[in-house]
């Protein structure tokens, strides 16, 4: 009977605490979130060697995982992998931007999938894969060019006309130079405090 009563405790137990751990504390949610954003800003510390900046990708990412599923999440992974790409951690970054990808994609999230093709774009224009890169770019323009993301339609478009031109195709090259330069011009035209600047 004692050993019954004892099993009922243990059992009760592990149910309030499992009940408890499935309604996270949305303060707790917060610190969490907090902390991957903290870890993110670390990696780009610059006097850490480049093996201290990866760890503090992975214990972004580690963190990250364990926060409920949530509008952020597809950004800071997009934030996570792209950070391994620019430091030449081409393993974590094909994982984790693949990974960005079938989530934005799960939550038709637009300007995430558009990033997430613009950094496969960029990893492969850095190997001269021209063509793997060019594809990918074209694919982040479609999204961008739907929203109406002139800065980064702009972008895109120049790298796709350099792209052009390591190809011979000069023509073409100087049709996505001036679509560039249009987009420019309409992001120029709606930041007016950008316009200040420049001019």
């Amino acid at each position: 009977m004692k050993t019954l009563s004892i099993v009922s405790t243990i059992l009760l137990c592990i149910v309030l605490y499992s009940c408890q751990n499935s309604h996270p504390n949305p303060q707790q949610i917060q610190l969490e979130r907090d902390s991957v954003a903290v870890w993110i800003k670390h990696s780009y510390t610059t006097n850490l060697s480049n093996d201290l900046k990866i760890q503090s990708l992975n214990k972004a990412y580690q963190k990250l995982k364990s926060i409920p599923e949530d509008s952020i999440r597809p950004s800071q992974l997009s934030t996570i992998a792209y950070r391994f790409y620019q430091l030449n951690d081409s393993i974590n970054f094909f994982k984790i931007n693949k990974e960005t990808m079938n989530l934005a994609l799960k939550k038709k999230d637009s300007f995430i999938i558009a990033d997430a093709h613009w950094s496969y774009a960029l990893y492969h224009f850095n190997i001269e894969s021209y063509k793997k890169s060019f594809y990918h770019y074209n694919i982040a323009l479609s999204y961008f060019s739907r929203l109406q993301k002139e800065y980064q339609t702009a972008r895109i478009l120049y790298s796709m006309a350099f792209i052009k031109g390591r190809y011979r195709d000069y023509t073409g090259s100087e049709v996505l130079l001036f679509k560039a330069i249009g987009s420019t011009i309409i992001f120029m035209g709606k930041d007016s405090n950008l316009r200040e600047r420049i001019v």
